[in-house]
């Protein structure tokens, strides 16, 4: 993934730790969000990202 985020970017994500190497070597602005599987708010959105990223 390393190549296709450019240094300094945002990286919005779900807290997921994995992340952190990715955030510390690009020197990425970190925004994190809390997964609530029960908001349907939440699942409309991720379902429109996950339909992008398929």
């Amino acid at each position: 993934m390393k190549p296709h985020v450019a240094k300094g970017a945002t990286l919005v994500h779900d807290k997921e730790r994995a992340h952190n190497v990715l955030v510390r070597e690009l020197e990425l602005e970190d925004e994190t969000y809390k997964v609530d599987v029960r908001d349907p708010v939440y699942l409309e959105q991720m379902s429109l990202v996950n339909n992008l990223c398929s």
